[in-house]
């Protein structure tokens, strides 16, 4: 049974016969999470358009 936590199997190329790819809610929840403890100002909600980032040191 799948779960929120579960990869995604697909078909991948002769190569590598298979691909796997998190859900993009886990993965996105993950990014945001890593940018807000490395100081990142996170505004959730937020449906538009990034335009613009700015590093900080």
């Amino acid at each position: 049974m799948a779960n929120e936590y579960d990869a995604i199997i697909s078909p991948g190329t002769r190569e590598a016969p298979v691909a796997y790819c998190p859900r993009r809610t886990v993965l996105d929840k993950l990014l945001v999470d890593a940018a807000a403890e490395a100081g990142a100002e996170v505004r959730e909600g937020f449906a538009g358009i990034l335009a613009a980032a700015r590093a900080r040191d």
